[in-house]
This record gives structure tokens, C-alpha cells and sequence, in this order.
């Protein structure tokens, strides 16, 4: 099952549900915003990466801390493209007690997947509620920046678009004594010459994966480390296959991937760095 890179699982085949969202996204819904956005700052598909892991006993979640963003530009002189860099950041956030991480666009207008995830978060009563509450508050939003961005900047668009999905973003705490994790990966669609669908896959622990099962997510991982973390690897230690996955993936972009690398483990006893 592709997420971003990889959904790998041992012990059980997870069942992969996928559906289309049945609202178009197409430039002539998008004079108002187009008006006023100059200059149009996001995460840059494959900008990230980050691994989940989720026991019967804990989940554990890492990171690496590059910040870096593609500048898209109207002036003058034309559309253009620009890298951006920043300093490092902590990917791993939280509210309400529950986590999240993303990778894909982070930060268009008023669209801000960190303001929208943490709102989902506030508003919800489990890690499964926050998704739903997500998906509910971004997607329409989310449409609607792709739309954008595919008018102004169309090769741009279909070379990212074709590649990876747009945005990818997991929920994950303990509801109760229960490790949860819920994970959605959201596509573009091109329609036509103006418009546009998103796609999701969904992913839930309980819910559409087995509670007994062990399996891993990454989100924006690439083929330079998919020989890393077999079954034995990660029972004998998944810290280190963590690391390794982040560090490879580092050493192969590392225009887009740095460390340091944290790890936060969640568990019964709580939630805690171990790295």
C-alpha cells in the first residue's frame, strides 16, 4: 500500500480505503484570493521526513528538523519559483493532548495546515475525531490552493502533483490505554483544464488497520531507504531503524532532509522524547 512512501505491515494485511471527494476545485472560484496573494509560501512535496510506528504497546513518531519551502512569486517581472530555507524546526506538534505531523503544503495564505490540525485537535475527544475534524475544516481550503497554484504556476503544479501527494498529515495519542493512530493522504486529481479533485487514502488504528497489528507509515520517504526496516529490524531495535530510515533519506536530499533527528515515544505512561 503506497502513503507517501510506504505503509509497511507485519502480522496482518491493513486494509487500505480510498475515496474521492466529490467537490471540483477550478480557477473561476479563485479571483478573490488570487487578488491579493503576492507571494505564496509552502512546504515543497518530498520537503520532510517522518515515521510512525504503532504497536499494540506504543507508537513511536520521528522526525527529521529542516525547515525548508518553495516561494512562489507574482511581481514585475512574472511568475517565478524560488527555493526558501529556514532554520530547524520541531515537526512533531500537538494540542489537546494529541499529535500530529505532516508533510506536503504547510502554508498558502490563510491556509495553514499547523493552525487547521491543532484546531481539529482542540475540538476533538479522540485522535480518530481529530482527522475527521481536519479533513472537515481543510479540505475545501486545501482544493482551493491547489486550484490556485495550479493557475499560476502550472508546470509547477503538475511536476509536484504527478510525483507525491499534496498533503500528507497523521493523528496519533492514546485513547485511553488503546495506541491510536489516524492518517490521511490527499492527491490532486486534474479534471480538466480548469479543475481539479482531491483523492484521499485514510488510514486508522483501531479502525481500518487491526488493533494487534505492527505497522509503519512515513510520510515523504523516497526508494533511497526502502531496503531499511524488515520485520527483524524493527522487533530488535526501532529507535535505531527510525534514525537510519531519517538519515538515509538526509544523506540522499539533503537539500530537503537534515538532523537532528527527534523521537517521541507514546505509551501508557505518556509521551516522552527518548531522542
Amino acid at each position: 500500500m503506497r502513503f507517501g512512501g510506504t505503509i509497511e505491515t507485519q502480522g496482518c494485511v491493513g486494509v487500505e480505503l480510498a475515496l474521492m471527494v466529490s467537490s471540483q476545485y477550478g480557477v473561476e472560484n479563485q479571483t478573490a484570493i488570487s487578488m491579493i496573494v503576492l507571494m505564496a509560501t509552502f512546504a515543497c512535496w518530498f520537503q520532510t521526513c517522518i515515521v510512525l510506528r504503532r504497536t499494540p504497546q506504543y507508537i513511536l513518531a520521528g522526525a527529521d528538523s529542516k525547515s525548508t519551502s518553495d516561494i512562489l512569486v507574482s511581481d514585475d517581472q512574472g511568475l517565478s519559483i524560488k527555493d526558501g530555507a529556514g532554520a530547524s524546526i520541531q515537526k512533531i506538534k500537538s494540542a489537546n493532548k494529541i499529535f500530529f505531523a505532516s508533510a506536503g503544503i504547510g502554508r498558502v495564505a490563510s491556509f495553514d495546515v499547523d493552525v487547521l490540525a491543532a484546531q481539529a485537535c482542540d475540538e476533538a475527544t479522540s485522535v480518530p475525531v481529530a482527522l475527521e475534524n481536519f479533513r472537515r475544516l481543510a479540505l475545501a481550503p486545501l482544493g482551493n490552493v491547489l486550484a490556485l497554484i495550479r493557475s499560476h504556476w502550472p508546470d509547477y503544479f503538475r511536476r509536484k502533483a504527478v510525483d507525491a501527494a499534496a498533503l500528507e498529515i497523521a493523528f496519533f495519542g492514546m485513547d485511553g490505554p488503546t495506541p491510536t493512530l489516524a492518517a490521511v493522504s490527499v492527491s490532486a486529481i486534474i479534471l480538466s483544464e480548469t479543475a481539479i479533485d482531491l483523492e484521499q487514502r485514510l488510514y486508522t488504528c483501531p479502525g481500518t488497520m487491526p488493533l494487534d497489528l505492527d505497522f509503519s507509515i512515513y510520510l515523504s520517504r523516497t526508494k533511497a531507504s526502502e531496503g531499511l526496516g524488515d520485520k527483524a529490524s524493527w522487533d530488535a531495535n526501532a529507535l535505531r531503524v527510525i534514525k537510519d530510515i531519517i538519515m538515509t533519506e538526509a544523506k540522499a536530499r539533503p537539500d530537503t532532509v537534515s538532523p537532528p533527528v527527534r523521537i517521541l515515544r507514546l505509551d501508557k505512561h505518556g509521551s516522552r522524547w527518548v531522542k
